[in-house]
């Protein structure tokens, strides 16, 4: 049975269990100890028994250590910058041509230009130019395309005391010129001829042919085209160019030199965007997808912080209720704060081993708010199933016994089904990591809630068996001493004294939780209603079409959408090139 206000035993264990620090408990368990021996040296196995709760001061003591080293660990934090290694499966044929393409073709050695989506070709700025209204190969339009190209072929980018260019970075042909797309010359012929009232070039899709005789295909550079025709008698008007501007990184420097043309390349065409308004831009460089794959944590903090906060909501609710003994808000807070403290330790480990961030880790931290949320409110519930005129001993040994099996059965297959996805039989390598790193995860968020939480779980025992307030940990009088106090005191103390045991068993004080009482009174009698069932069976078969549906709709091959945010420019040009270049280019 709960104890009560008159038990001078239980008020002296109650004052050390209230919410003061457990390190002053510690020491106050010591005093007590030192006043009864003379202050002589206590053995281990005395100070280790003079308290139940000692062993709970232990275990939360070690916890602090740990994620205090992993907290540290945050200095040895790097981010992952191949996003190919990342994405491309192991053994796909794209990959094997690609390292074909490029041990036959090194586009840095080249004389000629490669473009090709097999390969990476090396450092690039690629924009996408489209015009809000009418042809972009309009007068007006085609003056403004050739003004950016100017604007950007003399950006300077300084190093060590000089200016490069675009004509110190780019690849050269075999005359020692810079190598730009045929669209750029096609659009220079056709602006010269204008400019002396001549007849504007014929201008054929996708393969024509230049003032000096060379033929081009075109057929990636020019999109949205509406020809007369077949093709072959002209181009009557065009909705998007692309251009590709190569870069030379030979060396180190010019990896430097490279790396910061394509910042300055962004801030140009946006500039000129801003500008230009009859005009859109879609620009794209070699590292965009890399910092657009990246920043889609930064994107995602505010949904993420809304998450973590209407987790927090919901756990306080749930393990809340009228109570003001019985009531446990402060469990549902350590639930978060428990997953949190397994993460940090996971993610300290994942630093000290030399592993390297990347956005797709986002998504463990709510696997283990799923795992643990689950192990916590368990073991919530099943002490409220137990008898509260039991001990806190006997308590917390009916919570373990009855909540662990199944937790630890749904450890083990959380487990075993990521341990799979960490296998080297897994082809993606950011699949293969997400799976390790979820991995670790659960298993510390196991071995946080046996020890961590289960302690916290005690001190809540003993509050409660002394009848203190959950939230402030000052005791409730009882009935008779509580009607003589304000109402708003009343309210603020509200509470059920069990002044003697049940014979039958069971004590039913924790069925008044709203949600408990909502399920059993009113939930259950519904959805076991006769006139219900006929729904209920037609919800479920809806359910399983649209689930078939889906498994009828899955492809191979994945989208470079689905993996970075969607506020971002690698969107824009994807969703462009899509629309305009989808159908040609190679």
């Amino acid at each position: 049975m709960l104890g009560t206000p008159d038990d001078d035993d239980d008020d002296d264990g109650a004052e050390a269990h209230s919410l003061h620090s457990f390190l002053a408990y510690a020491l106050g368990c010591c005093g007590k100890w030192c006043k009864k021996k003379g202050c002589g040296r206590p053995s281990t196995k005395s100070w280790a028994t003079s308290s139940p709760t000692t062993p709970c001061v232990l275990r939360l003591g070690a916890c602090a250590p740990l994620c205090a080293g992993s907290g540290a660990s945050f200095s040895r934090y790097r981010i992952e910058e191949e996003v190919e290694h990342l994405l491309a499966p192991k053994h796909s044929l794209a990959k094997i041509e690609g390292n074909l393409v490029d041990s036959l073709f090194p586009i840095n050695r080249s004389k000629h230009t490669l473009y090709s989506d097999l390969q990476t070709p090396g450092r690039y700025g690629r924009v996408i130019v489209t015009s809000g209204r009418g042809s972009v190969l309009e007068s007006h339009h085609v003056e403004l395309v050739l003004k950016l190209h100017s604007a950007v072929t003399h950006m300077q980018v300084p190093m060590l005391g000089f200016n490069y260019t675009f004509a110190h970075l780019c690849l050269l042909d075999d005359g020692k010129n810079c190598i730009v797309d045929d669209i750029l010359r096609v659009l220079e012929e056709m602006r010269t001829a204008r400019a002396s009232n001549r007849t504007v070039p014929l201008l054929r899709y996708p393969i024509t042919r230049l003032k000096d005789g060379r033929e081009a295909y075109i057929g990636h550079q020019l999109g949205g085209v509406q020809t007369v025709g077949s093709g072959r008698e002209g181009v009557r008007a065009a909705r998007a160019l692309q251009f590709t501007y190569y870069l030379q990184v030979s060396s180190a420097l010019n990896e430097v030199v490279a790396a910061r043309w394509e910042l300055l390349f962004c801030r140009e065409l946006e500039r000129f965007g801003a500008a230009h308004p009859e005009l859109v831009l879609y620009p794209f460089t070699s590292s965009s997808l890399q910092k657009d794959f990246q920043r889609t944590s930064r994107v995602s903090e505010r949904p993420l912080l809304f998450s973590l906060a209407a987790c927090l909501s919901l756990a306080v609710l749930c393990s809340s209720m009228r109570d003001c003994v019985r009531t446990k808000p402060w469990l549902g807070i350590l639930a978060l704060v428990t997953v949190c403290l397994a993460t940090l330790t996971s993610a300290g480990i994942f630093n000290l081993t030399g592993g390297k961030y990347n956005s797709t880790y986002l998504g463990i931290p709510f696997i283990m708010l799923g795992h643990g949320l689950f192990g916590t409110f368990e073991m919530l519930s099943s002490w409220r199933r137990t008898r509260e005129d039991q001990h806190v001993k006997e308590r917390v040994a009916a919570v373990f016994s009855d909540c662990m099996l199944p937790f630890t059965a749904t450890t083990a297959l959380h487990l075993v089904t990521f341990g799979i996805g960490a296998s080297p039989f897994t082809n993606i390598e950011a699949v293969r990591l997400f799976c390790h790193i979820a991995c670790i995860s659960i298993l510390f968020n196991y071995l946080y809630i046996l020890t961590f939480y289960g302690s916290n779980l005690v001190f809540a025992g003993y509050l409660e068996n002394s009848y203190r307030h959950s939230l402030f940990c000052r005791r409730v009088p009882k009935p008779d001493l509580l009607q003589q106090k304000p109402a708003w005191y009343r309210f603020l103390m509200y509470t059920h004294y069990n002044e003697e045991a049940s014979e039958t068993g069971d004590l039913h004080a924790y069925e008044n939780h709203l949600l408990v009482a909502f399920m059993k009174r009113y939930y259950c009698d519904w959805i076991t209603n006769t006139y219900v069932k006929p729904f209920v069976v037609l919800f479920y078969l809806v359910y399983i079409s649209f689930a078939l549906m889906g498994y009828l709709q899955v492809s191979e091959g994945s989208d470079l959408s689905n993996v970075v945010a969607t506020e971002t420019s690698t969107i824009a040009y994807t969703r462009a090139q899509q629309r305009y270049f989808s159908s040609t280019a190679l």
